[in-house]
């Protein structure tokens, strides 16, 4: 039971890691907090709540994954270039992006309604 309970330990480091040390992983919270704010002003349903939670947790889930990736290449590397550390982190940073867009979608459908009918 403890290991368990140690894991999450782990895990919540590992949040306060990506928050305190990663600008984009800062951008994300703040927005994902904004998107909260917003889906209380328009009044979504729970089903509408539960597809912001997921959208919020995946963008910010590829963002620590992306970090931890560049992190390890850059470890890997000691500083010297490879293409193929270049492609894997372009690829990480591609992940992020293509979460993030698809992000933008999902709001722009939970909330244009809402806002147009206010």
């Amino acid at each position: 039971m403890k290991s368990f309970l140690r894991s999450f330990k782990y895990a919540f480091r590992g949040i306060y890691t990506g928050l305190a040390n990663g600008r984009n992983q800062k951008i994300h919270a703040l927005a994902g907090v904004f998107a909260i704010s917003a889906a209380l002003y328009c009044g979504l349903s729970g089903t509408e709540y539960c597809v912001l939670a997921l959208t919020i947790s995946a963008v910010f889930s590829a963002e620590l994954f992306n970090s931890a990736i560049e992190e390890l290449c850059d470890e890997i590397c000691k500083g010297e270039r490879r293409p193929s550390i270049e492609r894997i982190k372009d690829m990480s940073a591609a992940a992020v992006l293509v979460t993030a867009i698809a992000s933008l979608f999902v709001a722009f459908f939970l909330f244009a309604a809402p806002l147009l009918k206010k």
